[in-house]
């Protein structure tokens, strides 16, 4: 697993490589301090900073960059270290008893695995495997990246997220995905509650959400619609790519092989989907 969320996708600068470091701090600006003042007449004690250093960017760098028509930029994905560990050997390390071994914490892990993605970027059947303690979809796998990837590509597109991520619970999340996505799967009924959830588990809403006429895809779609008029291909593309990749039953999501040829991809870019 991938654990694919905007902050592990990153652009690769390569005109960076072999640049003198007083060069690229040339480029960046003189830093910019300001000093640390507390409360009241009491001077700061010694174990604070005398002052912090505003962050920087390469910002003006990239503008120059996407200017240049002839860059190609790589894109990476980085930080697959905690992506898919089971949720007991990330806290199980270390027991009272010393160190544990990477095989037995995998043996005391098998009924409940853990993955580290961002709840809103986080595929169904690996929350609810969680929420039940292991009694369900214990075979969760690769395809969790796919339901990521949707949620991933909706993000870049529009620079806003599919679902609410800010304060957001499982318990809310859940609801979001039954208003946008329809009734959730019947093995999951036990493993939350549908009065607080405001709908049934047949899908219908005791009490509906804001707009209940405007669909997850309406919204796809005006949001697309709104965004950076750079970006190519259509809304319409891009809404039924979301929806082969937005599946709740990980079987019936379209294969990575398969959506690399979707035509979003194709419009997006002008070429095949490499």
């Amino acid at each position: 697993m991938l654990d694919l969320h905007p902050g592990n996708v990153v652009l690769e600068m390569p005109n960076l490589d072999g640049q003198p470091e007083e060069v690229i701090l040339a480029r960046l600006g003189s830093p910019i301090c300001s000093p640390v003042i507390t409360k009241g007449a009491l001077p700061p004690s010694r174990s604070l900073p005398h002052y912090v250093v505003q962050p920087t960017s390469f910002e003006e760098w990239i503008k120059e960059m996407i200017k240049d028509k002839s860059f190609k930029w790589n894109v990476k994905l980085i930080d697959f270290g905690s992506g898919g560990l089971p949720l007991l050997l990330l806290l199980n390390l270390h027991s009272v008893n010393g160190p544990l071994s990477i095989n037995a914490a995998h043996s005391a892990s098998d009924q409940v695995r853990e993955i580290a993605t961002p709840l809103v970027y986080r595929a169904p059947e690996a929350l609810f495997h969680s929420r039940s303690s292991g009694q369900t979809d214990s075979n969760w796998d690769h395809r969790v990246d796919i339901w990521s990837l949707g949620c991933l590509i909706y993000k870049l597109v529009t620079n806003d997220t599919l679902f609410p991520q800010y304060f957001e619970s499982e318990e809310e999340l859940i609801t979001d995905w039954a208003w946008a996505l329809g009734p959730l799967p019947a093995r999951w009924s036990p493993y939350y509650d549908t009065r607080s959830l405001r709908f049934t588990p047949n899908g219908i809403f005791i009490d509906p959400p804001d707009d209940p006429d405007l669909t997850l895809w309406q919204k796809v779609h005006n949001r697309f619609e709104r965004s950076n008029p750079q970006i190519a291909g259509s809304p319409e593309d891009l809404v039924d790519l979301l929806q082969k990749m937005l599946v709740f039953e990980p079987a019936e999501r379209q294969t990575a092989r398969d959506l690399l040829t979707h035509r979003w991809f194709r419009s997006a870019t002008g070429e095949p989907g490499q």
